[in-house]
């Protein structure tokens, strides 16, 4: 089974904005985070490049804070595949996450299978590739 490849790459992004983010933008049916009085959505993102396409590791995890206190509350992850997708196929098999028992971290994995198709000579062989991703975000 293949694990992450060499130098994965790792994204890290605060949404503190007063407002819901414009669904427009993001083409969902709800705002995807907001931040309300004490509360922040951290969304990070790890990546694993298959030489094809970036399979994506993605968790949106919604931070508490009161003065110097900080815990993790919730967390929300799921995987997706971007770049050259063309005869690929990203099978998701799984994702979970697991916050400390102190709610200062929270681990979170995902991984699934990635189907593709290389040609040569007009001929087209299929190919899969099981891929497993895995981080832990600390406060």
């Amino acid at each position: 089974m293949a694990t992450e490849d060499a130098a994965p790459k790792t994204i890290e992004t605060t949404i503190n904005n007063t407002e819901p983010l414009p669904v427009s933008k993001l083409g969902l049916s709800q705002p995807l985070a907001s931040r309300s009085s004490n509360y922040t959505t951290v969304r990070k993102t790890k990546t694993v490049n298959t030489g094809f396409a970036n399979v994506n590791l993605k968790a949106d995890i919604r931070v508490y804070s009161s003065g110097s206190f900080r815990e993790i509350k919730s967390c929300h992850e799921w995987t997706d595949h971007t770049g050259f997708t063309f005869s690929l196929d990203w099978d998701e098999k799984y994702h979970w996450h697991k916050i400390s028992k102190d709610h200062s971290s929270v681990t979170v994995a995902g991984g699934g299978v990635l189907n593709y198709v290389i040609f040569v000579s007009g001929i087209g062989k299929m190919y899969s590739r099981s891929i497993d991703i895995k981080f832990t975000y600390k406060l």
